[in-house]
């Protein structure tokens, strides 16, 4: 895993080219996310804390994390794992409906977490792995997990 001052963690991710979806390669770097995910207990991980400059954000499906409500997870697409390529938050809560979270980051010093606003909900598309587009709506704590990984997607900590 890469850890803080690693400069992949500041740099925004490139996105994934259309040639990449279906391949080995693409296929790899899913299963090292998943696998760290696994290994290290996370909620989720984006690529570049995996050393991979790639637009790839991993969320540990709610059955297998035990911090995780079944109801913040609001499907609009059949998926057997989390696997987002080059998603985007197209839809979020309105202003005022935000919540305060106590977060930490695998990448940083374990001692360290910050107070940090999130939207209660958002709705994300993204690409799987074969190139399939697909839209899910999460909230709360997936919500908070998927907005934090995709800040790593933009090189953003929550030191910042």
């Amino acid at each position: 895993m890469a850890r803080w001052p690693d400069p992949i963690l500041r740099r925004p991710a490139q996105p994934v080219d259309a040639h990449w979806f279906g391949t080995g390669t693409l296929q790899k770097a899913c299963a090292l996310l998943r696998a760290t995910s696994v290994s290290e207990k996370a909620v989720g991980l984006a690529a570049q804390q995996c050393g991979v400059d790639a637009r790839i954000v991993y969320l540990q499906p709610e059955e297998r994390h035990p911090l995780i409500n079944r109801r913040s997870f609001q499907r609009t697409a059949e998926l057997s794992e989390i696997t987002m390529i080059n998603p985007q938050i197209v839809e979020r809560s309105p202003e005022l409906d935000v919540h305060s979270w106590r977060e930490h980051c695998l990448v940083l010093p374990p001692t360290f977490d910050a107070t940090v606003l999130r939207d209660s909900w958002v709705t994300i598309v993204f690409r799987d792995i074969h190139g399939r587009p697909h839209s899910v709506r999460l909230r709360g704590e997936m919500a908070r997990a998927v907005q934090h990984e995709l800040d790593h997607d933009r090189g953003i900590l929550i030191t910042d």
